[in-house]
C-alpha cells in the first residue's frame, strides 16, 4: 500500500510536468505520450504483499490491486491529458484564464487520484488522508508557484514590452534627429558650394577687370612719360630762351648734396690716412705751428681728444681759401682783380643787384663754355697742385708721415671736386658763398654738432672749431632781393660741453 502511494505521489509530479509544459508551448501529444510511458514503466513495477489485520494468510490481492491501480492510473492519464488538453487551449486563448483552468483540471486529477486512492485504502486498510493532505498542499504549493511565474513572465512581458517601446521610440527620435541633421547639414553644404562656385566666378571677373586695369595702367603710364618728356622739353626751351646766352640755373638740392659728399669724402680721407698718425705739434717746425694757429686758433684744445676733427678743420680751412674764395677757378689774380674791378663799377652807376648779377654769371658762363680753355686749364692745374702740396706738407709737419701715391691720389679728387663745385657756384645768378666764418655761439639754423652732444644742451655750449664750412644762399634764383638768406648746408662744427 505504502508502494502504491509512492507510485501515486510519482504520478502527479508527471500530470504536473505535463501541465506546465501546455503554457510554454509544449505539445499535447507528447505530453499524452510521456505519459503513457510512464504508466507503462510504473505498471511493470512489482507490487509489495502486504497483511491484512492480524491474519498471517497470504493475500493474493496483487493483482486486484493491480487492477485498480490501473484502473486508477488510467483515470488519472485521462484526467491529467484532458487537463493539459484544457490548459493548451486555455493558454492560446487567454493567459489570465488559463491559469485558472489549470488550477481546475488540476483538482479534478487531484479529485480522481484521490478516488483510486480511497479504493486502494478501503482495501488496505491504511491511513490515506495524511497522503491526501500532502498531495493537495503540494499541487496547490506547484499552482502557486506556477501562478507566480506566470505573473513574473506577465510582468518581465509587460517590462520588456515597454522598454522595447521606449527603446524604439528613443531610436526613432535619434533617427528623426539624425536625418534632420543630415538634411540641414547637406543643404548647407549646397548652400556653401554655391556660394563658392560665386565666389569662385567673382573672383574670375575681378582677375579679368584686374588685367583691364594693369592694361589700362600701363597705357597712362606711358602717355605720362610721354607728357613728362615734353613737359620737360618744354622746361628747356622756356629756361634757355629767358635765359642769358651761357647762364646756368640749379636747384638748391643740387648744391647741398655736393656740400655733403664733399665733407663725406673728406672725413673719410683723413680717417683712412691719419687714423693711426700721431699727432705731435711739440715736432713740427715754427712755421708749421704758426700756420696751423691761423687756420685753427684753437687747436690745442683738440689735441688731446680730437685729432680727426682738428685735421678735417686744417684741410677745409685750406679748400676754402684756396677754392672757394676764388673769384673764378682758373683766372689769374690779375684777371680776377680785373672782374671784381668792374663789378663795382657797374655797382658804382648804381644799377640793381639783379642786373649786376645776371652780368656776372653770363661772364663766367662764356669763360666756362669757351672752347679755347688752354689758359683756364693751365691755371686750373697749377691751383690744384698748389692746394694739394700745401695741404701735405701742413699734414706731414704735424704728423711727422710722408706722402703717398694713394693718398695724394685721392686727395688730388677731392680738390678737384671742389673746384668744378666752386664754378658750378660762381655761375648763379643768386649770391653763394661757403662761409667759414663761427662766432662763439652755437646757431642751430646754420650749424650741426659732430661730437655727438645732446641737442637740449648746444645753445648752452662754446664752439671750438669749424669741422667743415656752410653753404650759404643771398637772394633768389633770379638774383634779385638780396636781403633774402638761406641756408643750403649747414657748418659742421664742433662743440664742448660746458663744465
Amino acid at each position: 500500500m505504502v508502494h502504491r502511494t509512492g507510485e501515486s505521489h510519482r504520478r502527479h509530479p508527471t500530470a504536473k510536468r505535463a501541465h506546465q509544459s501546455a503554457p510554454w508551448g509544449g505539445s499535447s501529444r507528447n505530453a499524452e505520450s510521456d505519459l503513457k510511458k510512464r504508466k507503462g514503466t510504473m505498471t511493470t513495477m512489482p507490487k509489495t504483499e502486504k497483511r491484512r489485520g492480524g491474519s498471517h494468510v497470504l493475500r493474493t490481492g496483487p493483482s486486484r490491486h493491480g487492477n485498480v491501480s490501473s484502473s486508477s492510473n488510467d483515470n488519472n492519464n485521462n484526467n491529467s491529458s484532458s487537463s493539459m488538453t484544457n490548459s493548451s487551449s486555455s493558454n492560446t486563448s487567454s493567459g489570465s484564464s488559463g491559469g485558472s483552468s489549470r488550477r481546475r483540471s488540476s483538482s479534478s486529477s487531484s479529485s480522481s487520484s484521490s478516488t483510486g486512492a480511497g479504493d486502494d485504502a478501503h482495501d488496505s486498510r491504511a491511513a490515506t488522508p495524511t497522503h491526501h493532505r500532502d498531495a493537495s498542499s503540494q499541487l496547490m504549493e506547484k499552482d502557486r508557484r506556477i501562478a507566480q511565474l506566470e505573473s513574473e513572465i506577465s510582468r518581465m512581458q509587460l517590462d520588456f514590452l515597454r522598454d522595447e517601446t521606449q527603446t524604439s521610440t528613443f531610436w526613432q527620435a535619434k533617427h528623426s534627429a539624425l536625418h534632420r541633421q543630415f538634411l540641414e547639414s547637406d543643404t548647407e553644404l549646397r548652400l556653401l558650394r554655391a556660394e563658392g562656385e560665386r565666389r569662385l566666378a567673382e573672383r574670375d571677373e575681378l582677375l579679368h577687370g584686374w588685367d583691364v586695369l594693369r592694361r589700362e595702367l600701363r597705357q597712362r603710364d606711358d602717355h605720362v612719360r610721354r607728357l613728362a618728356a615734353q613737359v620737360r622739353g618744354l622746361k628747356d626751351f622756356v629756361s634757355s630762351s629767358t635765359r642769358c646766352a651761357g647762364a646756368q640755373r640749379t636747384s638748391d638740392e643740387v648744391f647741398g648734396d655736393a656740400m655733403g659728399r664733399l665733407a663725406n669724402g673728406l672725413q673719410n680721407w683723413v680717417i683712412i690716412h691719419f687714423r693711426r698718425a700721431k699727432l705731435d705739434v711739440s715736432l713740427a717746425d715754427e712755421k708749421t705751428v704758426l700756420e696751423l694757429r691761423r687756420l685753427v686758433p684753437s687747436f690745442e684744445r683738440l689735441l688731446p681728444w680730437a685729432k680727426i676733427h682738428l685735421l678735417q678743420s686744417v684741410v677745409s680751412k685750406v679748400l676754402v681759401e684756396s677754392v672757394f674764395s676764388a673769384y673764378f677757378v682758373g683766372l689769374s689774380d690779375e684777371q680776377a682783380r680785373d672782374f671784381r674791378r668792374m663789378e663795382r663799377l657797374l655797382y658804382s652807376f648804381s644799377a640793381p643787384d639783379e642786373a649786376v648779377n645776371q652780368w656776372r654769371c653770363s661772364t663766367l658762363a662764356l669763360l666756362d663754355q669757351s672752347p679755347d680753355e688752354f689758359l683756364l686749364r693751365s691755371e686750373t692745374t697749377a691751383l690744384i697742385d698748389s692746394v694739394v702740396s700745401r695741404i701735405n706738407s701742413l699734414l706731414d709737419g704735424l704728423l711727422c708721415t710722408s706722402c703717398n701715391a694713394s693718398r695724394d691720389g685721392a686727395l688730388r679728387v677731392l680738390v678737384n671736386k671742389a673746384v668744378d663745385l666752386g664754378r658750378l657756384l660762381a655761375v648763379q645768378r643768386a649770391v653763394l658763398r661757403v662761409d667759414d666764418g663761427i662766432g662763439s655761439d652755437f646757431d642751430a639754423a646754420s650749424m650741426e654738432d659732430v661730437g655727438g652732444l645732446d641737442e637740449d644742451a648746444l645753445p648752452a655750449c662754446r664752439l671750438v672749431c669749424l669741422v667743415f664750412p656752410a653753404l650759404i644762399k643771398h637772394g633768389d634764383e633770379n638774383g634779385a632781393q638780396m636781403q633774402l638768406r638761406n641756408v643750403i648746408s649747414k657748418a659742421r662744427v664742433l662743440c664742448l660741453a660746458p663744465e
